[in-house]
Formats: structure tokens, C-alpha cells, sequence
């Protein structure tokens, strides 16, 4: 389908985003994968897109890729509008889950195989093949077939194949999927240093929360089509803009609540899950009475077998609620558990082992649960 007229740039500026989608969106028969979606993303940046499976991310990337065309809306790259052009005319380069490798190929020839296709002198190709193998710490390992390597190794393959022809953007699907939990971590890091090395632009898609909060520089979660929010990882984490947002970004627990007290320093939320009310250190843009949801990570919670002490500004019993221990899960640096509290209500609670010979807490242990003001957020979404 063709798109709409538009421009056959972007102003050349240096406000400019490296890539624009400008109100894209991709119906397939009456299903629209991706809806009215507008996104800058800027040159250098690790841009992660997360979302659950189906939400339409692999479609936006596919688009970057020139793979799909939209059925409405433009994309530029680099100033130029590539909404038509088909994806070997595009400066992109995408690395797939899979790798697809070539099995019947060396490593030094999968990733000599692009440079070949265009026709580069032989020295060149040398050249280019040897320095990025280099990068990938894969020198000494030239000659080898993709099944003589290990999962990590054809990770790295994929990427040196995929960025040795020094596309302008690199488009990255589930990259790390295939690895194990321990390799994954490894490769995170070695991924993120040789983008900064590089300088090339990433987009990658992964429904892995972890690993967009390790290699993004910002991160879009989408839903359904549409991107809900766009941020660091940290103001994603910490101040998420909905309730889904907060819900979908780590482990949280939310209350649903009623405003009884809006002031421009603080606001108080009444919860049918607490005794007393949600005491929260800023005011809300929010009418009297309006009903919210309050996003308390378990991280922020202090669980203690004594009753905390008051804390000033508080009324009494506010921030604070008692319950029993249901469950517990140990797992090195931190331990987990489940409080049913007095009215029933089952939350989750995070606290770091810093000491090794700690009394700690367990199982239907009678316990008091505390956070700080600056602790709950406050979601009128």
C-alpha cells in the first residue's frame, strides 16, 4: 500500500532526531500491528523497544528495516525519507534471533559475505573482516564452521557480519534470546562497549525487561500497537506513567485508592487494602475524590519484626501497615516474600542479605511493613 504524500526529508538541523517515525502505522487486513506510532530516536543512542509478544514491536523494527511498508505515516533516517525505499537501499543492517548464519560458511566468510555482495576489493574486505572479529574477540577463530562455536560465539559472528558493513543503523530482534541466563549478562555488557566503540545507532527489540534496563539508553514500551511511554530506564522504573507501565517494568504492587487530601507538598490516598492512608511526599494533578492507583515497589519496603518509629509530618500508622509472612524465597543478595496483611491484601517485599549471619525473617513471622513518602507513585492512568 502506498503511503501518504509527504516531504522528501527532514530539515537539515542539528536538532534534528537521527531517526523519525512520524504517525506510522501497519494494518495487516483489519488488525492494526502498529497504531499512529511517533518516535525520535538520536544518533549514537541504544533505543530499546519492549513490549509483550504481539504488541507490535517486531512490525516497527521490520518497517526500520524497509521489510514492511506502512500503511500510513513516514519514516527518516539520517534526514532522508525512507518510507519507500526498499531494504537494500537503506544504510540499516539487522541482526535476527536466529543469527541465520550460513552453516556451510566459515566465520571469516559469513561475515566477509555482505562486503563480497557489494563488490569491495578483496584487500578491503581483508582488511574490514580482520578488525572487526578483533572487536568481537573472535581473532584465531576464522576458519571455524557456526556448529564448531558456542552460542555466544554466533551471537558475536551475527553481529560483526551485521555491523561490518557500517550500516548507520543497526536493528537488533531478541538478540540475545538464544543465550543462557549467565552468558546473556556477559554478552549485555560486551554489546553495549562495542556500540559505544562504533558510535553506530541500535534499535533493539526484546520482550526482556532486564535486558532493555541494562543496554538501552532509552527505552519505548508498547502495547497493543501504540508506545505508551518513552524514557531512561530509570524514569521508566521509577516513574512510570500508567498503571501499565508500572505493572508490565519489574515487580510491583498496586492499590487501587481515592484522593482525600491534594496539597501542592503532599497528597493522602485512601486504600480499601490498608488501614491507613498512602502518605506521598508531592502533590498530583488530579480533582478531589478521583480515583487512583498507587504503584509501591517491593524494593522500597522495609519489613521489621518491631514497629517502626513515627515519622515526622506523618500521621500515626500512615506509611506503615502488619501482616504475616506466607512465603519466603532466598536467592543470595536478596530474599523475597509474600505478607499477607491484617485485611488480606497479599504484597510483595524485597530485602538486601547484607549481612551473612543475620537473623532473618521467615516464615508466619507477625511482621511490620514501612515505606518512605518518596516511595509510592501515584498513577491517575
Amino acid at each position: 500500500m502506498k503511503t501518504e504524500p509527504g516531504p522528501a526529508s527532514v530539515p537539515a538541523d542539528n536538532a534534528a532526531p537521527y531517526v523519525r517515525i512520524d504517525r506510522v502505522s501497519k494494518r495487516f487486513g483489519n488488525h492494526a500491528a502498529v497504531q499512529d506510532v511517533s518516535l525520535d530516536i538520536r544518533k549514537g543512542e541504544i533505543f530499546c523497544l519492549l513490549g509483550a509478544s504481539g504488541c507490535g514491536k517486531t512490525t516497527l523494527l521490520r518497517m526500520l528495516a524497509g521489510f514492511e511498508t506502512p500503511s500510513s505515516g513516514h519514516i527518516w533516517i539520517d534526514g532522508v525519507d525512507v518510507t519507500n525505499v526498499p531494504p537494500y537501499d537503506r544504510p540499516v543492517n539487522m541482526m535476527f534471533q536466529s543469527y541465520a548464519l550460513f552453516p556451510h560458511l566459515t566465520v571469516e566468510s559469513n561475515v566477509a559475505f555482505g562486503l563480497k555482495q557489494d563488490g569491495l576489493p578483496a584487500t578491503e574486505i581483508r582488511d574490514r573482516v580482520a578488525d572487526m572479529l578483533a572487536m568481537v574477540e573472535l581473532k584465531g577463530y576464522e576458519k571455524r564452521k557456526p556448529h564448531q562455536l558456542s552460542g555466544g560465539q554466533r551471537q558475536r559472528v551475527a553481529l560483526a557480519r551485521a555491523l561490518v558493513k557500517r550500516p548507520k543503523l543497526l536493528l537488533l530482534d531478541e538478540p540475545l534470546g538464544a543465550l543462557d541466563r549467565k552468558l546473556r549478562e556477559r554478552t549485555q555488557f560486551e554489546l553495549v562497549s562495542i556500540q559505544e566503540r562504533l558510535g553506530v545507532t541500535f534499535v533493539i527489540v526484546t520482550h526482556d525487561q532486564e535486558e532493555a534496563m541494562t543496554l538501552a539508553t532509552r527505552i519505548g514500551v508498547m502495547c497493543a500497537g501504540e508506545i505508551l511511554q518513552v524514557a531512561a530506564p530509570t524514569e521508566v522504573y521509577e516513574y512510570p506513567n500508567s498503571r501499565f507501565v508500572a505493572d508490565f517494568i519489574g515487580s510491583v504492587n498496586l492499590f487501587d485508592g481515592r484522593l482525600i487530601d491534594d496539597e501542592p507538598d503532599h497528597v493522602r490516598i485512601e486504600c480499601a487494602d490498608l488501614k491507613h492512608p498512602f502518605y506521598v511526599d508531592h502533590g498530583i494533578s488530579a480533582s478531589p475524590e478521583a480515583q487512583v492507583s498507587v504503584a509501591l515497589r517491593p524494593e522500597k519496603i522495609s519489613l521489621s519484626r518491631e514497629e517502626p518509629p513515627p515519622v515526622d509530618g506523618l500521621n500515626p500508622g500512615e506509611n506503615t501497615a502488619t501482616g504475616v509472612v506466607t512465603d519466603v524465597a532466598y536467592l543470595g543478595e536478596v530474599s523475597r516474600y509474600l505478607v499477607t496483611l491484617d485485611g488480606g491484601r497479599r504484597i510483595r517485599v524485597s530485602q538486601p542479605n547484607l549481612h551473612r549471619h543475620a537473623e532473618r525473617i521467615t516464615w508466619d513471622e507477625r511482621v511490620w511493613l514501612s515505606w518512605d513518602a518518596s516511595a509510592p507513585v501515584v498513577l491517575t492512568q
